[in-house]
């Protein structure tokens, strides 16, 4: 067979660069779609960790952008039941079930970006993570470090910056709404 190569002119690098280009359009408010089942709840109990999801999903919600809930769900108790979880997994119910605040006059939902265990999970939590990472990191104001033209002595490490420069590690919380 012959060799494969992604050549698509919106591959990862083109993603990540759109996403950074529509947070700075938007002032941030990214439109970002979150599945339920198997993406951020083990609706099938196929066991696992859904915590890096959560987490990011989590930091989302923290920076004020929109989380559209998606499910293929049709019943309104089974749809009820999963903004309840969701509730109680993020401490509020999504901005949006099953649409999104621009629906450009298709049926097709619009998201920046869609978290779903069945479209490229890793890939997009990944183009999102570091989305994330490089618009909250602080500037180091250490004259000494090697960084301080673009500093990369912040760290991210489960919804806490770690400051690298310092001998002692300081945590810094994201802004919490």
């Amino acid at each position: 067979m012959k060799k494969l190569v992604f050549n698509h002119p919106f591959n990862k690098d083109k993603i990540k660069s759109r996403l950074l280009e529509d947070y700075d359009i938007h002032n941030g408010k990214l439109v970002i779609g979150v599945d339920f089942d198997n993406t951020i709840y083990d609706t099938h109990n196929v066991g696992g960790d859904f915590s890096c999801v959560i987490d990011l999903v989590k930091e989302c919600i923290n920076m004020d952008m929109i989380i559209c809930l998606y499910t293929s769900s049709q019943t309104y108790e089974d749809i009820e039941r999963k903004i309840d979880i969701f509730k109680d997994i993020f401490g509020k119910e999504p901005d949006y079930v099953n649409m999104s605040p621009l629906s450009m006059g298709a049926d097709k939902p619009f998201f920046n970006i869609l978290l779903d265990d069945r479209a490229g999970l890793e890939e997009s939590w990944e183009v999102l993570y570091e989305v994330i990472q490089e618009k909250t990191k602080k500037k180091c104001d250490k004259k000494d470090c090697i960084y301080n033209e673009n500093c990369k002595c912040l760290k991210w490490e489960s919804d806490v910056f770690i400051e690298l420069c310092n001998e002692e590690k300081i945590s810094y919380q994201p802004r919490i709404i």
